[in-house]
């Protein structure tokens, strides 16, 4: 796999625009480097480097890796219905945000899966929650996703196992916590998903992962009217989303989607340097994005050492299993 090149010179590392929150297309523009094809390493002068991405359009796609791709996006669709909606706070200001994974309680000193009580005993009274087929689902996407991103930058795939495995945390794909039981794709403890319009302001995360891994992927908007009509999820030629770039202001580095038609990955310093998506849109309203990020959470490691090392003073954890038992009680309460 070659990349191309770009170094970023010391006069190019400031915003050149600071007062404003969300760049401007006349500031990208006029001052930013716009990449939007092919396959590239920004590195600035003198310092570590900060992303690398790669466009992969659908016509030039293998049609097995296509299909790959329909599949995680209508999983990744499919799981709103299991997951409340991110509250806005902190960095985002529009659209919509899921996480799915293991995280640590806000509630008491231990850790816990993303789940919604209210949608599994939805699914459990109409009895549409199938437990198997959602272990092998979120089994297949974990593993589809490790490989793309082992292809794609394996050392940064090898840093995120080594975190994941090293600390006992986790892994997406565990319905229930078993230490030191890893599948061989395993990598991370959840994923984060956006929808209609994501965008936020500019931050740094802080995250125990230094790379962290995002894309995003053009897909027909399920909320729009003919979704359920589409054979596939995935957009089509049509696309006409514009805006959206996702950005690097102090390095006046841009990603860049407006209509394209495939799937973009990268990785980055989230750590160390500021980064911003910013407003998009279909004129349509028949197409949206979807951007997705994988993290190992700093919280979540302190959360499980602390139960490895019984400095936990609850011996719980909320797994699937968990989740589960709870909706079934209040299906039982909503049903007498």
């Amino acid at each position: 796999m070659s990349f191309h090149y770009h170094e970023v010179p010391h006069s190019k590392q400031q915003d050149p625009a600071p007062f404003e929150m969300f760049t401007t297309q006349e500031t990208l523009q006029k001052y930013y480097q716009i990449f939007n094809h092919g396959s590239i390493i920004v590195v600035p002068k003198n310092r570590n480097p900060l992303c690398l991405a790669r466009w992969m359009p659908f016509e030039d796609m293998p049609q097995e890796t296509k299909m790959g791709w329909n599949t995680f996006a209508k999983f990744l669709i499919g799981r709103t219905s299991f997951l409340d909606k991110v509250k806005i706070n902190g960095p985002q200001v529009a659209g919509q945000m899921w996480a799915n994974g293991w995280r640590k309680s806000s509630v008491q000193e231990s850790f816990v899966q993303y789940s919604s009580f209210n949608a599994l005993a939805k699914k459990n009274r109409k009895q549409e929650y199938n437990e198997e087929e959602e272990k092998e689902s979120i089994i297949w996407a974990g593993e589809f996703l490790a490989s793309q991103l082992k292809q794609f930058a394996p050392e940064v795939f090898k840093d995120f196992q080594d975190l994941l495995v090293g600390n006992n945390l986790p892994s997406f794909s565990q319905m229930t916590y078993q230490e030191g039981s890893y599948r061989p794709m395993d990598f991370t403890s959840f994923l984060t998903f956006t929808m209609q319009d994501f965008a936020n302001k500019p931050h740094k995360d802080h995250d125990l992962n230094q790379w962290t891994l995002v894309g995003w992927i053009p897909v027909f908007n399920p909320l729009d009217s003919g979704y359920h009509e589409q054979i596939s999820t995935l957009a089509d030629h049509e696309f006409d989303m514009t805006g959206g770039q996702f950005t690097f202001c102090e390095m006046q580095v841009a990603l860049d989607f407006t209509r394209f038609c495939g799937i973009c990955l990268c990785v980055f310093r989230l750590t160390e340097f500021l980064h911003q998506t910013l407003h998009g849109q279909s004129p349509s309203k028949k197409y949206t994005r979807i951007g997705f990020s994988c993290q190992i959470n700093e919280r979540l490691a302190h959360a499980v050492d602390a139960y490895l090392h019984g400095r936990c003073r609850f011996d719980y954890i909320g797994d699937q299993a968990d989740h589960i038992q709870s909706a079934m009680n209040k299906c039982e309460k909503i049903c007498k």
